[in-house]
């Protein structure tokens, strides 16, 4: 994802018609004025991703009412305008500011190419006045708990290291392509042996950071 622009009309949406209905479809019923962070996090976790209306030759709507009635009473998912338009009116329920972003999805484009604005993010200024970056687009997009890492080798072959099917694996892309399926504690031994991204460990969630302490940058170019 990449090159965000702001929408033409910086909210196309209407306000929130039902913010307890929502609030009890993302589980957070009960709670008056959840945080901005418990309220993403409780949308992406409870309302799945899917495309099975155009998949089906439905039409769909981005009508307030509409998309409180699929996403929300109905408890259907949707693509990316559908989520991020009704997470933007929550959070403006909230008092929050939110700008519609559209954006142009980069992942498997040729070099060179430049694709439509056709995705949709927002961003968000918290109370604080720190603007967040944010999509609830998919509610566990592998670009943020996921690992992956590729190289491509002279002979052709090409390398990937990926947990977004669930378990680790390691596949080596070639006409008589392998797959295994290393241990997780690993990862940061693959990186840098297999990938040549040294210093990076797992910390105690299995999530991959940074080994190096400030400064070590520093200090190795002296």
């Amino acid at each position: 994802m990449g090159d965000p622009t702001l929408m033409a009309d910086p909210t196309p949406h209407s306000g929130m018609l039902d913010f307890g209905a929502y609030l009890e479809r993302i589980g957070l019923a009960g709670d008056a004025r959840p945080s901005l962070h418990a309220i993403h996090r409780a949308h992406a976790t409870a309302i799945p991703f899917e495309n099975l209306d155009p998949h089906r030759g439905i039409p769909v709507s981005l009508e307030q009412a509409d998309l409180e009635r699929k996403l929300v009473a109905e408890r259907r998912g949707g693509y990316c305008f559908e989520h991020n338009l009704l997470l933007a009116s929550a959070l403006e329920h909230l008092g929050l500011e939110v700008e519609p972003m559209l954006a142009r999805v980069r992942r498997g484009a040729p070099p060179g190419t430049v694709r439509p604005r056709s995705h949709l993010v927002l961003r968000v200024t918290d109370d604080a006045g720190r603007a967040w970056p944010w999509t609830s687009t998919h509610p566990s997009s592998p670009f943020v708990f996921g690992i992956i890492a590729a190289v491509q080798r002279p002979d052709g072959t090409r390398e990937l290291i990926s947990d977004w099917s669930g378990s680790l694996q390691l596949i080596v892309q070639s006409p008589d392509q392998t797959m295994s399926a290393p241990p997780r504690e690993g990862t940061a031994e693959l990186l840098a042996e297999r990938f040549g991204l040294p210093g990076f460990a797992l910390d105690g969630d299995g999530r991959v950071q940074s080994s190096y302490s400030p400064g070590d940058s520093e200090q190795e170019g002296e």
